[in-house]
């Protein structure tokens, strides 16, 4: 049961669900914060964003919209991405760019465990698709054309910065 009537209150729902709401008249207008399990979610009204902490470390930075259920790696997520953001692990940026209910989308840059690019590009249903280049140790390897997360069609590859292929 809730008292409060006006600005930010705590709504404890059991040991492993409370939200933060700011309340006028009794009524909550807006969830700040909403902590459920070992997620929280933190709510930027204002960019239409959020941020997503798993124990304590963000997971991800961006536009989101509600889970319907859809996505097997975000089940657990009542919030997933959508729009523009940034996913982490352990901390360090993994990708940025567009997302589509939860898959990566349109365009957009992934990084390996150090936070180095290894892939700027297009994106589909969570593959490389459409035009992109790969690296590996900050070297350009590929240049060209990707589908459903493979080398596909014109591109051109280099070894030691060095074209070897063209086609």
């Amino acid at each position: 049961v809730n008292d409060c009537l006006e600005g930010e209150c705590e709504v404890v729902y059991s040991k492993e669900e409370t939200q933060y709401c700011v309340y006028q008249h009794g009524k909550c207008l807006y969830i700040t914060k909403w902590i459920k399990k070992s997620y929280c979610y933190v709510f930027d009204y204002t960019n239409n964003s959020i941020i997503i902490y798993q124990k304590d470390k963000i997971i991800y930075q961006g536009g989101y919209t509600e889970n319907k259920g859809g996505d097997k790696e975000y089940k657990q997520l009542i919030f997933i991405p959508h729009g523009h953001g940034i996913t982490f692990e352990n901390n360090v940026q993994r990708y940025e760019g567009n997302f589509n209910y939860g898959k990566r989308s349109g365009t957009g840059r992934s990084f390996d465990e150090q936070g180095k690019l290894v892939y700027d590009g297009s994106w589909r249903d969570d593959k490389k698709d459409g035009k992109g280049v790969e690296y590996i140790q900050d070297k350009m390897v590929y240049k060209g054309s990707w589908k459903d997360g493979k080398r596909d069609g014109q591109g051109i590859e280099y070894v030691q910065d060095k074209m070897v292929y063209n086609g």
